[in-house]
């Protein structure tokens, strides 16, 4: 898993716009506004979005979330190691 660029690979589920950055403002189109689609560091939603993609990776590897606390994940082996 690619943990360092998980943020990238997040989904938004919102709708969110931002303005366009200043250093790639359009001739003429000053005034356009940018959907984004994906998860950036600063967004407010970016962590809970990074959690989701995080987490569908786990499950794939047969991880399960512990029933205390979420954010911890347990792999068993076929022996019950």
């Amino acid at each position: 898993m690619d943990v360092n660029t998980a943020f990238f690979y997040s989904l938004l589920y919102e709708t969110i716009y931002i303005e366009q950055p200043k250093e790639f403002i359009v001739l003429s189109k000053e005034d356009y506004i940018c959907l984004l689609q994906k998860a950036l560091y600063s967004l407010k939603q970016s962590p809970h979005a990074c959690f989701h993609v995080i987490t569908e990776g786990l499950v794939d590897f047969n991880f399960k979330q512990s029933e205390s606390d979420i954010c911890i994940w347990i792999y068993k082996k076929a022996n019950g190691k």
